[in-house]
Parts: C-alpha cells; sequence; structure tokens
C-alpha cells in the first residue's frame, strides 16, 4: 500500500503478512490510515505518518488527524500513529532548543493537536533523540519519531512498546512495535496500600493475626466502589418506589457506605499514581487511573539486551541480567585507581571529631537515627563551597555565586577567566568504598592553590574560592590560562587514583572571557572539552552574564506549559487543577523567582496560562477567562504566589 496518487514519489509504503488484514481508510501525501485486523483480535486504525519539513504543509497533517478523532468512525477505536512528524513536542526533544530564543510555532500546533486527539507517547526504549542533521559542527539531535496512541489504544494495548535503534546510512532511528506481547503473570512485591491504616478493624486485626500468620499481603479487592455504588443505586430507588422512613435510613446508610469506600479507592490510586500533591476527595479517579496507565507504559522495561547480544523479553531472564551487569559495574575496580592511606588524607586535614562527637555517633545501628546525628556534626565537617543536602545551606546559593562570577563574561575587555563545568563519571557507582571508609577518618581540603598548580579565578581570590559543588554537580573556576586549567586537570587525576572517581572529559564544558585566540586555542587543542556559550544551565537554572530577556525564561514559562498541556490533566476536576497549580506549577516559578527578578512579561505569561487552564482545562481557551481568572490572579497576588516587577 502506498501513497503515490498524491505523491510523486511515493512517501509512504506499507507491507503486511498473509495472515494480516489491512483495509485503506484515508491517504494524503503525508499519511496513510489503514484498519488493521490481526488474527483473532478486534479491528484498529493505524496511521503512519510522513510529515512534510516546511510547518505550513504541516498544518494539513494536523488537521487530517483531528478530523480522523472527531469522526464516528473513529470514536470508541483503538488508534495508533507511528512515523516522522517532522516535530518536536516538548523542548527537551531538541539538543538546541535553548539556543533558538523562542518557541516555534509548529511545535505549538503539534501539541494542540496531540491534546486534541488525547494521544500519549507509547512506552519506548532507546534514545530520547531519534534524528541527528550528522554535521561536525553545529550538530543538532531531536525526537522527530514517535508512536502515539489514544486513550482507547492505551487501555487495550497495554502492555505495547516501541523499540527506536540505529538504521545505519539514515539519519533517523528505525522503530520497531511490540503490540501484543507474551504476557507474563508474576508475583508482585509486596507494598503497604496507606488508606488500609485508616480502617476501624486493621489494628485489631493486625494485633489478633500478627504472631499467628507468617505473612501478611494486603488485598484491595474489598475497595470496590462500583460496587458500593451499585447498591446506593437500587437503594435509591426502592426509596422512590416505596418512600418511607427505613428506606430512607437504608439510602442514607449506603450512601456513607459509598462514600466511604470511594474515598479508599481514590487514596488507593493516588498511592499508585504517585501524583502526591492531588488531594483526596475531590473526585479525580480517572486521572488517577490514567496516570497509573501512562506510568506503566513508560516505565515499564519490556526488553532487554544482553552482554552477548542476545535481546531478552522474560521478566526473569531480564532481572538475571540486571542483576549480572549492576553486580559487575558496581564491584569494579578502574584501571588508574591506586588508593590512598588514612596518613595521606590526615595531612590534609584541618577538621576532627571531638570526643563529644564520636561519642555522639558511637555504636548507632540505626540509619535514621545516625543521620539525624550526623545532621548537627556535618556543617562543620563540609567545606561552604558544598551545598548539597546539608541542614541550612541551600542550591539557590550556589546558582546566586555562580551567576555573580559569571557575570560580565560577555565582554572582550576583562582579565582572562575560566570556568570549567564537570561531569563525574558515575560518580555514585563507581566511588571506591576503601576511600569513603578513610575518608571517614581524615577530611581533606583543596591544597591545589596553595601548592600553586593553578591560580584564582579574578573574582574568586578575596574569597579564597576553586569551586563550587551540590552532590556530583561541580564548577570550578580558574584564570583563563593553559597553566591554571592543566593544573586543575591534575588535581582531578590525583583525585582519581585515590578515589576512583574520574571526570567525563566528553561531557564537561568550558567557559572563557577575555582570553586572547592564541591562548584559546591552545587550550582547546590541549584539552578535550566543548567550549560552552553562557548562559548554560546550573542547577535547573540559567547563568546569565547580563540583564533576563525573553529567551533566558522560555524555559520555566515551557515547563508551566508542558506541566499542563496534556491529556490526562484533562480529567482534573476543578479542585484538582487549583491544586496542581498551587503545590506544582507555583513552586516552579517560586524556584526562579528565588534567585532572578523575572520580568513582568514572563510574570503575565504564567498568570495568562495558569488563569486559562483553571477555567477551561489544558484546552486553555482564553476566551472562558473572564472575570473570574481576573479575581483569581488578584487572590493569588495577594497570598504571595505571584509578583509584579
Amino acid at each position: 500500500m502506498t501513497n503515490y496518487e498524491h505523491s510523486q514519489g511515493g512517501r509512504i509504503w506499507l507491507v503486511w503478512r498473509d495472515e494480516v488484514s489491512m483495509i485503506p481508510v484515508y491517504k494524503t501525501d503525508q499519511l496513510i490510515t489503514c484498519s488493521v485486523k490481526l488474527p483473532d483480535q478486534e479491528e484498529f486504525f493505524f496511521t503512519c505518518v510522513y510529515a512534510n519539513n516546511l510547518a505550513e504543509d504541516r498544518r494539513e497533517l494536523w488537521e487530517d488527524l483531528c478530523h480522523h478523532s472527531d469522526s464516528n468512525l473513529f470514536r470508541n477505536k483503538s488508534w495508533i500513529v507511528a512515523g516522522d512528524f517532522n516535530e518536536i513536542l516538548e523542548a527537551a526533544e531538541s539538543s538546541r532548543f535553548d539556543d533558538m530564543g523562542r518557541t516555534p510555532s509548529g511545535m505549538r500546533e503539534f501539541q494542540r493537536m496531540v491534546l486534541h486527539c488525547r494521544f500519549s507517547d507509547m512506552g519506548f526504549q532507546g534514545p530520547l533523540h531519534t534524528w541527528c542533521n550528522k554535521r561536525e559542527e553545529g550538530v543538532i539531535c531531536k525526537k522527530l519519531d514517535r508512536v502515539l496512541m489514544n486513550d482507547i489504544a492505551l487501555l487495550r494495548f497495554s502492555s505495547a512498546y516501541s523499540v527506536f535503534e540505529a538504521g545505519g546510512c539514515s539519519d533517523h532511528l528505525r522503530c520497531k512495535l511490540q503490540l501484543l506481547p507474551e504476557s507474563e503473570k508474576l508475583r508482585k512485591p509486596f507494598k503497604f496500600v496507606n488508606v488500609i491504616g485508616s480502617l476501624p478493624e486493621f489494628l485489631p486485626r493486625v494485633k489478633e493475626y500478627w504472631d499467628t500468620t507468617p505473612r501478611l499481603f494486603h488485598s484491595t479487592s474489598a475497595i470496590n466502589a462500583r460496587e458500593a455504588h451499585d447498591v446506593l443505586c437500587v437503594k435509591q430507588q426502592v426509596t422512590l418506589t416505596n418512600p418511607c422512613s427505613t428506606s430512607i435510613q437504608e439510602e442514607a446508610e449506603a450512601y456513607d457506605s459509598w462514600l466511604h469506600v470511594a474515598n479508599l479507592e481514590e487514596g488507593f490510586l493516588k498511592q499508585k499514581a504517585k501524583l502526591h500533591w492531588l488531594e483526596v476527595g475531590d473526585q479525580n479517579n480517572k486521572s488517577f487511573h490514567n496516570a497509573v496507565r501512562s506510568r506503566q507504559a513508560q516505565n515499564t522495561i519490556r526488553e532487554i539486551r544482553c552482554q552477548d547480544g542476545r535481546v531478552v523479553t522474560k521478566q526473569l531472564e531480564i532481572k538475571e541480567e540486571a542483576v549480572r551487569f549492576f553486580s559487575e559495574f558496581l564491584n569494579q575496580s578502574p584501571v588508574n585507581y591506586n588508593g590512598t592511606t588514612t596518613e595521606e588524607l590526615q595531612k590534609l586535614l584541618k577538621f576532627r571529631c571531638s570526643d563529644e562527637d564520636c561519642r555522639l555517633l558511637e555504636a548507632e545501628v540505626v540509619s535514621k537515627i545516625l543521620a539525624n546525628r550526623l545532621k548537627v556534626l556535618l556543617p562543620r565537617v563540609i567545606t561552604e563551597n558544598q551545598s548539597a543536602f546539608i541542614k541550612g545551606r541551600l542550591l539557590l546559593k550556589n546558582v546566586l555565586l555562580a551567576s555573580e562570577l559569571v557575570k560580565d563574561y560577555h565582554k572582550e575587555a576583562v582579565s582572562p577567566r575560566c570556568v570549567l563545568k564537570i561531569d563525574i563519571s558515575k560518580a555514585f557507582d563507581s566511588v571506591q568504598w576503601s576511600f569513603v571508609l578513610q575518608s571517614l577518618e581524615a577530611i581533606g581540603i583543596d591544597q591545589a592553590v596553595m601548592e600553586k598548580r593553578f591560580k584564582y579565578h579574578p573574582r574568586c581570590k578575596e574569597l579564597s574560592l576553586t569551586h563550587l559543588c551540590f552532590a556530583d554537580d561541580l564548577m570550578v573556576f580558574v584564570e583563563g590560562t593553559k597553566v591554571s586549567i592543566e593544573g586543575a586537570l591534575s588535581v582531578f587525576e590525583d583525585f582519581a587514583k585515590w578515589s576512583g572517581l574520574n571526570i567525563s572529559i566528553e561531557k564537561s564544558t568550558v567557559f572563557m572571557a577575555g582570553v586572547i585566540e592564541e591562548e584559546r586555542s591552545r587550550i582547546l587543542r590541549n584539552f578535550p572539552f566543548a567550549e560552552g556559550n553562557l548562559p548554560v544551565r546550573y542547577l535547573g537554572l540559567p547563568l546569565m552574564t547580563k540583564g533576563m530577556c525573553k529567551s533566558d525564561y522560555l524555559p520555566v514559562v515551557e515547563r508551566v506549559r508542558n506541566r499542563i498541556n496534556t491529556w490526562n490533566c484533562r480529567f482534573l476536576s476543578y479542585a484538582g487543577r487549583l491544586q496542581l497549580i498551587n503545590a506544582v506549577l507555583m513552586s516552579l516559578v517560586n524556584y526562579w523567582a528565588a534567585v532572578f527578578r523575572l520580568p513582568s512579561q514572563c510574570m503575565k505569561e504564567i498568570e495568562q496560562l495558569c488563569a486559562a487552564f483553571l477555567w477551561s482545562g489544558p484546552a486553555l481557551k482564553a476566551t472562558e477567562l473572564s472575570l473570574h481568572g481576573k479575581v483569581f490572579v488578584n487572590q493569588k497576588k495577594k497570598e504571595g504566589l505571584v509578583s509584579e516587577v
């Protein structure tokens, strides 16, 4: 089946086996839609897409898909759409989105079509990006190829998945679909359902059977809101047929029983869906159900490639391969690992635990108690340029300080300076335990500057600051010369020999300012760093060298839009949408506002998005905002959740 009649080159070819029945339904130069009938299966619709390069031409494709969705032929039918859409759906799907400075109109039109048709991505394995421009300079990678399913198909093909793998000569990855994988009945691990604890008979039953029952498994079969609702309907019918005090009382009891079971079911679904921001009692069960299905489709591992090249699909084989891989990986020792001694570390030691500190930590085996006691000690042990998970220290301080240090990097008339954004390869997996244990006896400090391996960054000399650290996210500030960068890397080489932690040069970036062209060339020639340009993301926020413009605050607006512009949010009640705004969306905005003075235009866009979502849902119809939206925005200003510049 081809579309030669609509395209001179016959852009789409469909081939199938004899046991499969395929009937063409609709064709254009950009798509072929057909009805598919598999053996012993109900028919479903499949659309193969090859979108044009121009956004104007793709509008016809989006309109055709929307017309498909609105057609009676597709109503309550499973529908799968796959192919090259030549457009990204979210900002993260383009490696150079931050450099664009604006949101392409084609992406907005694609999002509206996906929302209108209630599409969601089929769970997939493989790289996020499926296309590359194959250029040595200015390389761009995007996710242009995908498989979309409507909500009926998501329910019917709950185990379906796709695999994106290298296609050889093509600049796209090839895609393999598995609609009906062989099902396995597996025993699920025990998970405690929180709502069971609210049942009045829970504690007495636990007390009675705790010692007599060898294993305790929960059952959610008793949480059946549908059955309780059917009983309530019967009681209501009886009341209307034969009104009396007895029937009224029975109806009231049935209503209380249904309300109780419905809340239990909603609490169970909330825990399963992991939508912790959404409160129970707002009748968002449908949203919970769809969130559970979506999470299962996206997160389940369907197949895995073994070390010998075999692809296994059985859950037991996947488990064995995962255990083998991580057992080898977590126990391997790097080639350049030499280790160190406590005496060598003690030469760098400034802090020593007092007798009181040692007694505080002595003989504690309960991790929570030990953690509570350690958090009192750690702020004195760990230097102030490390802010991860230390009581009283905020990661925002790192962002503020880093933003101040890269100020004026866009100017040429500044002294040579350099920032290294370091990526530590597999930081939490490859660290050697011997180094960790020895570090408990001796805490090292940075002596590199004192040994004159490199010189301070011009803005860091008075602070004696060489680096900022948050967990494994590291930024090093040095003078912008080859000698200083070489000295800084020699420190990491020594650190790798001691700890087993190596930096990933190919994932690390260097930012330079005030460096003459000859010195810049020497640095890039001798060290395989990628040269970066500011602004760059650090701890989720941009490091800017000058005032904020629209391209700088575009990521936060896009995150707000992507969070609400999903078909699953369509099922949220009014109270659920309000909770999403208060608990999630405003948290994103407040995180940025804690560091930057967001422009008034940015706040205005976010307010308009939130207000339109509250009153009209993900469709974001501005015409329905009316007076209620203005009242909402004013109320949020009074509560301090939004601000004006």
